[in-house]
């Protein structure tokens, strides 16, 4: 069963919504959702935000940063890409999920916007990652960030971004990351597992279009055995930092997200798996209407604490 407390959310996509969504171009569907974006109450008092460009190869890459105010010296940090099928979403979508990240994980956190989808073709949006990755690292003393705790995460195409960004550092040897953190990855194009049969008609994300994003995003690399597009494909994942893998069980990724964690704990990687049995796909940014989404970011928070070593 679905939770209930997230019916409202599940009206009002039914409304924007009336005809499924991968008939629409993608560009309606951007519009569309980002009109359902809320602008973000007064900040906290205890939170200061700042919005940086960080240059990346001949452009510039939008991130917003969350720091607590309570943090003395070089603190620990999140680098946290947003879901939305790399073509959608942005840093207001994701506004309210760093700040609590942010503030119940007690860590800096930077929210990535990167380059979306069909206008930017891949690979445009793992540059920016990855670029934004280093970035960070060079950076570190300037941003009072400790350069040897620092975690990557994301939400759905975020959490492909966040684990493609991690696998390059790990075969470059730098920078080094302490700790994935995904939510309901896109990890593989195969489509075969039960959840995208059982989950085929799910609310927020269904199996026809989570088929048509991806071809949407990889357009004539879709089917290629590149592994910065599909990380499933990656021959060696020996050396890949901690993660912690949050999956949903009313969403056709459930069983992707499962067998990349065990894939991980194959080569030898320390795996958090943890599954949601009454949340969809894209649950994240509803946890100030489900309890149940609240107890999947505190889980989320408390191992971000423990593997980044913050003081309580």
């Amino acid at each position: 069963m679905l939770d209930p407390q997230l019916q409202p959310m599940f009206d009002r996509l039914a409304r924007e919504f009336p005809q499924p969504p991968e008939t629409l171009a993608p560009q309606e569907i951007r519009r569309i959702m980002d009109s359902m974006v809320q602008s973000p109450p007064p900040r906290p008092a205890d939170m200061a935000v700042s919005d940086v460009l960080v240059p990346v190869q001949s452009h510039q890459v939008p991130v917003r940063i969350y720091r607590p105010k309570a943090i003395v010296g070089p603190a620990p940090a999140l680098i946290y890409f947003h879901g939305g099928g790399w073509m959608w979403g942005s840093i207001d979508s994701h506004d309210q999920v760093c700040l609590k990240i942010a503030q119940d994980a007690g860590v800096v956190v930077i929210n990535v916007g990167y380059r979306l989808a069909p206008e930017h073709a891949f690979p445009a949006q793992v540059d920016d990652s990855i670029g934004v990755l280093r970035w960070v690292a060079q950076e570190a003393i300037a941003l009072d960030i400790d350069p040897h705790r620092i975690a990557i995460g994301g939400d759905s195409a975020g959490a492909n971004l966040a684990t493609v960004a991690a696998l390059i550092a790990k075969r470059e040897g730098a920078p080094a990351v302490s700790f994935q953190l995904l939510f309901y990855p896109g990890i593989d194009t195969a489509f075969d597992l039960p959840s995208f049969e059982e989950n085929r008609d799910a609310p927020v994300l269904s199996t026809a279009m989570s088929k048509w994003i991806w071809r949407q995003y990889l357009g004539p690399y879709f089917g290629s055995q590149d592994d910065r597009a599909v990380p499933m494909h990656a021959a060696d994942l020996a050396g890949m930092p901690p993660a912690m893998i949050l999956v949903a069980n009313h969403d056709p990724l459930r069983d992707e997200g499962v067998l990349y964690a065990q894939k991980l704990i194959r080569e030898g990687v320390s795996v958090e798996l943890r599954s949601a049995a009454r949340l969809p796909h894209g649950y994240v940014r509803a946890f100030a209407m489900s309890s149940d989404v609240r107890d999947e970011l505190d889980a989320a928070c408390a191992s971000l604490r423990r593997a980044l070593r913050v003081k309580s």
